[in-house]
């Protein structure tokens, strides 16, 4: 008996392994299956996640891709206007942030900017918004792609005159150096609208030479005139002449861009990474041109692109708020600006705002990247 009992304890006792040594060996077969499938999970999940490329690795692909288009060789044309407030093109130039990008420059002077630039004659330039927001309006072949610079031009009378705000001038004869429909009476026409009056019916419009604007002005000629600061700045500082109205000073224009950066259109369209990089390349221009003005305003006298004293010009360009024209800035003040433009009716083809400033604005590099 006590026999049949050791047996029987000793059955049991093998039973009892048998079963912990399989017990154990499911628990580690799940344990390796488990990881097995974490494993496969985290793998699927790193194929699905591709690692991002950084800005400067787009940037060097972007510029090799460049290399491909069809203006990359020849390169670009820009215009040269011999103005301080339109010149970030040739800064840009002549300071090397074109060559930064691989962009191959030349400038070109003379002749009608817009016919130029709507042509493909040249590429790129800079003018007013007051003379090229009309031509664009009516089909001539380019768009903004970057802001510029503020202010530049006012409505003066002489410093003795009775005249102290638009109101005095309703009536009267006001001084414009390009004619009706140029960027002067687009501008002046925009003073008088935001005071409230008419400037196709209660304002008698004079052409006149800049030249002979002063003496116009003190022989009675005419009452006011839309004058450049640069022209006008000595006589404000002795008191020849007094400012009614100015889009360099008066709150409701300052926070407009007078002066913009313009592109061909088909060349934008033909060369999409060379017009991205050329825009990016003026905007730094304009932001060095922001911080130190007297070199640029040094290196354009010496090369002739502007004239007059130094002092003048540099008090001038310390108000054109050079590298504060960003995309947002630039786009905040487009709708105002056509619309004004459509109600006045100098926009005279369309009363579509959205689509007016759609085919006119076209940011092509975002500073926020």
């Amino acid at each position: 008996m006590n026999n049949l009992k050791r047996v029987l304890a000793m059955l049991l006792a093998l039973m009892m392994a048998f079963a912990l040594v399989a017990c154990g060996g499911k628990e580690e077969a799940a344990q390796e299956e488990t990881t097995t499938q974490t494993e496969e999970k985290t793998e699927e999940k790193t194929e699905e996640q591709p690692v991002e490329k950084t800005a400067e690795e787009i940037e060097a692909e972007e510029l090799e891709a460049m290399k491909s288009e069809p203006m990359y060789e020849q390169g670009i044309v820009y215009y040269i206007s011999p103005a301080g407030c339109t010149t970030t093109p040739y800064l840009a130039h002549k300071l090397g942030f074109f060559d930064k990008y691989g962009i191959k420059a030349d400038g070109l002077q003379g002749g009608s900017m817009t016919e130029a630039l709507g042509t493909n004659a040249v590429q790129l330039s800079m003018n007013h918004i007051a003379a090229s927001l009309v031509p664009a309006a009516n089909g001539v072949n380019y768009s903004v792609v970057a802001g510029g610079m503020v202010g530049c031009q006012g409505l003066v009378v002489t410093g003795d005159s009775t005249v102290e705000s638009t109101a005095d001038l309703v009536g009267k004869r006001i001084g414009i150096t390009n004619g009706i429909g140029g960027p002067d009476y687009n501008i002046a026409a925009r003073f008088f609208d935001a005071d409230g009056f008419d400037p196709m019916t209660e304002i008698e419009w004079v052409n006149i030479e800049r030249s002979a604007a002063i003496a116009a002005l003190q022989n009675g000629e005419m009452d006011a005139c839309i004058l450049p600061d640069t022209f006008t700045y000595n006589m404000l500082q002795d008191g020849t002449l007094k400012t009614i109205r100015s889009i360099t000073f008066d709150e409701d224009f300052i926070d407009e861009p007078c002066c913009v950066n313009l592109m061909n259109s088909a060349f934008m369209q033909e060369n999409p990474l060379m017009a991205k990089y050329i825009t990016k390349a003026l905007l730094e221009a304009q932001d060095y041109m922001g911080k130190n003005g007297e070199e640029c305003v040094q290196i354009l006298l010496d090369d002739a692109i502007i004239s007059g004293s130094f002092e003048v010009n540099m008090a001038c360009w310390e108000t054109m708020r050079w590298g504060e024209c960003t995309n947002e800035f630039t786009e905040a003040a487009m709708d105002q600006l056509v619309s004004d433009y459509i109600r006045i009716g100098l926009i005279t083809n369309t009363d579509d705002v959205e689509k007016v400033v759609a085919d006119f604005w076209t940011p092509l590099y975002d500073e926020a990247k």
